[in-house]
């Protein structure tokens, strides 16, 4: 089980760690580390990118230090985090490429693009910026929300049911999040207990702890999430509605953030 250091900094970029294991994947080569920074796709938002630097093979340090690009990040049902992607190896004379399988209990440092972070961490925010605005409006609080995505590439969170006229309630709605927005509150995420997640009805994946986020004041539209989340409402910036469709039983708000 990878211990997740981003659950309780999303701001931290750097860290170091200890390679535990190195192993093939579908996507590439994949390294298994003690604890990451890196978050793994999943909730409806996309993974971190970045690099594992290596420390050199070689006894002499021939060809300095490796470079893992960290391309895609999944965290699997037993609670390991598989960084996937490329090995940079180092220029050896030879155009030979060293045995990655050595770098195994190596201690390695890890950085992530933090553009890319914040990016994904705002728009997952302004996604819970949404519940608010649809639970604060009388005509939409009676519907229930389902499954989102947090893409940057059209972002948008589904509700079950069905309304007449949707387009009609954008500007109510972004309203609501620019208030929200002003306001500067505090995002708080708790980690709940097993007893206390399961009187809330709150689920986690393996390796993750169950863990309940809200809105300051705004406790009663708090959900079970275990993305990144921005320090207050006034970091997710300008959130505005594209578009909401309401057919076949689901209303699907559609957002930007910028």
């Amino acid at each position: 089980m990878t211990h997740l250091l981003y659950l309780s900094d999303t701001y931290r970029d750097t860290a170091s760690a200890k390679v535990l294991d190195i192993r093939d994947h579908e996507k590439g080569t994949a390294i298994i580390l003690d604890q990451t920074i890196f978050y793994p796709q999943g909730g409806g938002q996309p993974c971190d990118r970045g690099t594992i630097t290596l420390p050199p093979l070689d006894k002499e340090g021939v060809g300095g230090d490796l470079i893992f690009n960290v391309e895609f990040v999944a965290l699997d049902p037993d609670g390991i985090v598989w960084h996937i992607g490329q090995m940079t190896p180092p220029d050896k004379g030879d155009g030979s490429q060293s045995d990655p399988g050595g770098l195994i209990g190596k201690a390695v440092d890890l950085k992530i693009d933090r553009e890319r972070r914040m990016t994904n961490t705002q728009c997952h925010s302004a996604g819970h910026l949404i519940d608010i605005a649809m639970n604060s409006h009388e005509a939409l609080r009676h519907l229930n929300a389902g499954k989102s995505f947090h893409f940057p590439e059209g972002p948008y969170v589904e509700y079950q049911g069905e309304i007449e006229n949707p387009m009609e309630y954008i500007s109510a709605l972004e309203a609501k999040c620019q208030e929200v927005i002003k306001a500067d509150m505090a995002i708080i995420a708790e980690d709940l207990s097993p007893q206390e997640a399961q009187k809330r009805g709150i689920k986690s994946p393996p390796g993750k702890a169950a863990r309940f986020v809200y809105f300051e004041g705004y406790e009663s539209v708090g959900c079970g999430c275990g993305g990144t989340h921005t320090k207050t409402s006034g970091e997710i910036g300008t959130t505005t509605i594209r578009k909401i469709s309401s057919k076949k039983g689901v209303t699907r708000v559609a957002y930007l953030t910028t």
